[in-house]
């Protein structure tokens, strides 16, 4: 194994084990000692990667909103003739097949010091998906994109915080007939 794969290992290991604690016990609930232990790593190691919590963190929404982009984009382009709905569809889709990251962004982003730490970074994404959405409706001829674009990107994210609580509310065809009811 050459020495990038083995960094790239590395650091993809630290992040999926800080989104997996995270997740579970909050910001100020994981230490990097504890992201160091669950990953069976050493506390320097993480410290190679990451300053500090903060940057670790700020990492994790930077790959984690890249990664989520990068997954509708693809996702899209191999079917532009689709509807709306579809359309709109494989956005959730996406959302869902990152679930735990999603689920860090929701219960993160209401936490005071985090949306100081990640103000760019979650005005960036969320601005990103509303003029995404909008795009995709003015494609489809729909009329006031802009408001509707609002409405459906907070009934996702809606959608998407119910699952937290509840996970047989997120299924695809609970997916299909909301975007039916938002498009109708």
């Amino acid at each position: 194994m050459t020495a990038k794969k083995s960094s790239n290992n590395a650091k993809e290991l630290i992040l999926k084990t800080a989104l997996k604690l995270f997740s579970k016990n909050g910001l100020e609930g994981t230490s990097i000692r504890m992201i160091a232990t669950e990953a069976e790593i050493s506390n320097g190691l993480i410290y190679n990667y990451f300053p500090g919590k903060d940057e670790l963190l700020q990492s994790l929404f930077e790959s984690g909103f890249e990664n989520i982009r990068n997954q509708i984009i693809k996702k899209e382009s191999t079917s532009k003739k689709s509807k709306m709905d579809e359309k709109l569809l494989h956005l959730i889709e996406c959302l869902e097949k990152n679930s735990g990251f999603w689920r860090l962004y929701l219960v993160l982003r209401h936490q005071e010091n985090v949306q100081k730490l990640l103000k760019d970074q979650f005005s960036g994404f969320r601005n990103w998906l509303i003029d995404h959405i909008k795009a995709q409706l003015k494609d489809s001829g729909y009329d006031g994109a802009k408001s509707l674009s609002l409405i459906i990107l907070s009934s996702i994210e809606g959608y998407m915080a119910l699952g937290l609580l509840d996970k047989s509310h997120i299924s695809s065809k609970n997916s299909i007939l909301l975007i039916q009811k938002l498009l109708a």
